[in-house]
């Protein structure tokens, strides 16, 4: 899906107005292509059914069903069982060698991709969010919840108020209570995307709180939503989605927030470095 949206983006300037206007709707919206009609569509588009199929066809797809499926399973599906199962055959043909090849190869380009096309602009609106915020809550379930809990670890020497509520039983609900108006909520879930991630969100943004959003496409679940977007693409073939660059743009975003902090944030790190200094290090 994600190579659709960068083809959509690259022709965007040369496309005809009503082709722009088709283009629009999908970059806008693109989960509602793997979930609307085309006509429905073409509807929200303001054109009609055959300027959603030349739009496909100016894709490279036969037909609109064509573009609609690379949507719809990039939405829907995510099978770790057959991707292990990947694994193992291409041990069994190539060798652990390839497979390694490969990681490192898919490692590399989700890197590059990151930094290539990273937003600067959205960057230091996200940055500032979280220098501005009474409290940032990082909020992930899963392999991304140990993510969050890095990126408190390394924050909290220059942004104390950084807090990763935990699971409580089903729910990340119960650690944003207090969230408010003056708060920042970022998230990071990446496809399978996590209910307890989206549902916390929402819950979030019902009491007005900022959104910084860290996932792998604007097509994700609540991303029309998101204050700020920071996308990362997490392809591998490992089972599960690479967290190389999730760790590449936490690194980043810290970055630059310590850089536009005022001298609070170098004093914060200052006093944090001594005192771990003193306690772990101190013969």
């Amino acid at each position: 899906m994600q190579h659709v949206i960068d083809q959509l983006l690259e022709a965007l300037p040369n496309l005809t107005p009503k082709l722009k206007q088709a283009a629009k709707v999908i970059l806008d919206r693109p989960n509602a292509v793997a979930t609307t009609s085309m006509r429905e569509l073409a509807r929200q588009a303001g054109v009609t059914a055959p300027t959603m199929i030349r739009l496909a066809n100016h894709l490279g797809f036969d037909d609109y069903r064509q573009l609609k499926e690379v949507f719809l399973q990039a939405v829907t599906n995510y099978n770790f069982e057959q991707r292990a199962n990947q694994l193992q055959r291409a041990s069994k043909t190539a060798g652990e060698a390839a497979i390694i090849q490969e990681l490192a190869d898919a490692g590399h380009r989700n890197i590059n991709h990151f930094y290539q096309n990273l937003d600067l602009e959205a960057i230091c609106r996200a940055a500032d969010l979280i220098v501005n915020a009474e409290t940032v809550y990082v909020v992930a379930a899963s392999a991304p919840h140990w993510m969050g809990a890095y990126m408190q670890y390394v924050g909290k020497m220059a942004i104390p108020y950084l807090r990763v509520p935990r699971t409580s039983g089903d729910s990340l609900i119960e650690g944003l209570i207090p969230i408010s108006s003056n708060d920042v909520v970022l998230a990071m879930t990446y496809n399978p995307y996590a209910t307890q991630t989206m549902e916390a969100v929402e819950f979030a943004l019902e009491r007005g709180a900022s959104f910084i959003y860290l996932t792998d496409s604007i097509a994700a679940p609540l991303a029309d939503k998101a204050t700020v977007l920071i996308q990362q693409s997490t392809d591998s073939p490992q089972f599960f989605p690479s967290m190389v660059p999730v760790v590449a743009a936490i690194e980043t975003l810290l970055a630059v927030v310590v850089a536009r902090s005022g001298p609070q944030a170098i004093s914060a790190i200052a006093e944090y470095a001594e005192i771990r200094k003193q306690r772990y290090f101190s013969l």
